[in-house]
């Protein structure tokens, strides 16, 4: 058995040396590649990525999604229109505006799409701020206001719950359904999100 004690107790190492390493940096442009895949999928239902759960066989998407999709439809296009970058900023501010004032009285599902939309809103947010250079990591700056969001949303997840604790023995349940486990998946995510911030 190999002992991880001396493993454990090490620092950790400062961004700006994983930032040099070569195993890093490919694994860091790896994952900005999918990350700027990201508006791309929420464009067709399709193609949403994993987090927007059980959305495509439905008749009609909840109005968070279908402000989502539009907002990363602007987000693509935020170069080639006139006026573009603005659009994005203002549909996004809105969108912002939009999902505190409903999140008073917002269901358990409603509650996880805002969660997940936001974290999209994030990533592109983020992504916008940075030139695209090949081979180049950049450093990828969040704003205040975005984790402010995020961090309203996912407290208010925890108020939904009346602050319960995490049952982990429902992680292997048969009879959970698959939005119980994604929203309780959410939930310890963004506990995790929380106790950082």
């Amino acid at each position: 058995m190999i002992d991880l004690q001396p493993i454990a107790q090490l620092p950790p190492r400062p961004v700006t040396e994983l930032r040099t390493d070569p195993k890093h940096h490919a694994s860091a442009l790896f994952l900005l590649e999918n990350l700027r895949a990201l508006p791309l999928m929420m464009t067709r239902r399709e193609n949403f990525p994993i987090f927007i759960y059980g959305q495509w066989h439905k008749p009609e998407l909840p109005i968070t999604l279908t402000n989502c999709v539009r907002i990363c439809r602007i987000y693509l296009t935020r170069n080639t229109t006139p006026g573009g970058r603005e659009l994005f900023y203002t549909a996004i501010s809105e969108e912002a505006t939009r999902l505190m004032n409903q999140l008073s009285t917002a269901t358990k599902e409603e509650l996880g799409i805002c969660l997940a939309v936001q974290g999209i809103y994030v990533i592109l947010i983020v992504l916008e701020t940075h030139i695209t250079q090949p081979d180049f990591i950049p450093e990828l700056v969040v704003r205040r206001c975005d984790i402010d969001v995020m961090t309203h949303i996912a407290r208010q997840c925890f108020e939904y719950d009346a602050y319960s604790p995490f049952d982990t023995d429902t992680i292997d349940n048969p009879n959970e359904t698959w939005e119980e486990f994604i929203y309780a998946e959410s939930r310890r995510r963004y506990a995790v999100f929380l106790s950082r911030t």
